[in-house]
């Protein structure tokens, strides 16, 4: 089988602005939180794999559970869609190991700037468990002490956005500006109440105080616009 790469940027696989907005958002929102309170270890601990090319594929996962790409593989092939403008890397957050994704620009209300994926473990157990599994080899898995992997394994994770206000208005330096909010395991949506500028460091200093608060966050009415979302009849795998 071939397998065969098609590299664009968000808005030309999706160039109509409406669609565009709900995948953006179904992905941040509905998709990821899923699947990583699902297996929080999983969404963070990635043997080795790069974290973009990681992100970019669970992009194509969502793509294909939510019935949104505009054509199939065939038998003699497989086609990768890899969203450019979808990016992430690994940064311990509060002594916490951390998957941080940069989102396309967002176009749409509530639509993220960032999120991230925070495994709570310390950072000493995350790197002891990602050094064995990196030197890890099938020729001699008795080398490998899965011992490592049981704190990650059974440790929850905490799920942060830094979303576009619902106000479309304002001055430019007031459009570059997100919410800091949270996606719980139950699907309940928290509010900090913290305008924040879109930057990565903005976004990761302000889960650094987040998570010094502890889970004492009264969850929000979710930001759900209307015109931003629709039925996507799945649960992550």
């Amino acid at each position: 089988m071939n397998i065969l790469e098609e590299s664009r940027p968000l808005a030309e696989f999706y160039p109509d602005a409406q669609e565009r907005s709900r995948a953006h958002y179904a992905f941040a929102h509905r998709f990821l939180p899923h699947y990583a309170h699902q297996n929080p270890m999983r969404a963070v601990l990635l043997n080795g794999t790069d974290p973009t090319r990681f992100i970019q594929a669970r992009w194509q996962m969502f793509e294909d559970v939510a019935g949104l790409r505009p054509y199939g593989d065939t038998p003699e092939r497989l086609l990768f869609r890899r969203v450019t403008d979808l990016t992430a890397w690994h940064e311990f957050v509060g002594g916490h190991p951390a998957l941080v994704i940069q989102m396309p620009v967002p176009e749409g209300p509530a639509c993220a700037f960032y999120l991230t994926v925070v495994l709570l473990v310390s950072e000493s157990a995350f790197q002891a468990a990602d050094a064995a599994l990196r030197a890890y080899t099938p020729e001699a898995p008795e080398q490998f002490d899965q011992r490592l992997l049981a704190p990650l394994r059974t440790a929850p994770c905490r799920y942060f956005t830094l979303e576009k206000s619902l106000g479309l208005e304002g001055t430019a330096e007031e459009l570059k500006l997100g919410i800091l909010c949270e996606w719980t395991r139950d699907g309940s949506h928290c509010n900090f109440g913290v305008h924040l500028p879109a930057t990565r460091e903005a976004f990761t200093d302000g889960v650094i105080r987040a998570l010094a608060l502890g889970s004492d966050v009264a969850a929000s009415a979710t930001s759900n616009p209307e015109s931003l979302t629709f039925s996507m009849p799945w649960r992550p795998p």
